[in-house]
């Protein structure tokens, strides 16, 4: 069949099957190395990322374990008041706000009973007071940093007259709520 093709043409089809011969190979041969350096990035990012998650792995154990300390070192009557019901709890909140008011040489005027939401652990009572305007700041420091902590609600002061150089008394009406915890049911 060669013998019917002039030399031109076998010339022709020897440099086409050539030309296909090299555009297959290369083809596979550039697809090869495309394909290497597409997983090489693809790797590059793995580590990468593996890296990044290690970074932030955690010992669940020396977690537990370092909450644990914290938990036996935190008093809890310094976050809430500790009794079994909150008529106690009410109770023990009357005598803090009390002692706070006379530490500072006031005078309680009035205390009510506030009541909290029924699935809130809190107790609340609403007081008023007379306090010297020289005493309004260890009174102040006292509800922020006494046991147990209290939340200061609709805080209100109203200055009443005095004789001229004279100190004037300041009447402070306000809402404390304690946080009160059944001791019983704290963890152990």
């Amino acid at each position: 069949m060669t013998e019917t093709l002039s030399p031109p043409i076998r010339k022709l089809i020897a440099f086409s099957l050539f030309i296909i011969l090299v555009w297959v190979f290369g083809g596979l041969l550039g697809g090869g190395i495309l394909a290497r350096i597409q997983a090489s990035r693809e790797i590059a990012a793995l580590k990468a990322r593996a890296a990044s998650l290690e970074s932030r792995r955690y010992d669940s154990g020396a977690l537990e374990r370092r909450l644990s300390e914290i938990a036996q070192s935190i008093s809890h009557d310094h976050f809430a008041i500790l009794t079994e019901n909150d008529r106690a709890a009410f109770a023990a909140l009357q005598d803090s706000v009390r002692t706070t008011i006379q530490a500072a040489g006031g005078t309680l005027i009035s205390l009510v009973e506030i009541k909290a939401r029924a699935q809130e652990p809190r107790v609340g009572l609403q007081f008023r007071a007379r306090i010297g305007e020289a005493n309004i700041k260890t009174f102040v420091e006292r509800l922020e940093n006494g046991s147990p902590r209290l939340d200061i609600e609709d805080l209100s002061l109203a200055t009443k007259s005095a004789a001229p150089g004279t100190e004037g008394d300041i009447e402070i009406a306000a809402i404390a709520m304690a946080l009160w915890l059944d001791p019983r049911r704290l963890p152990r």
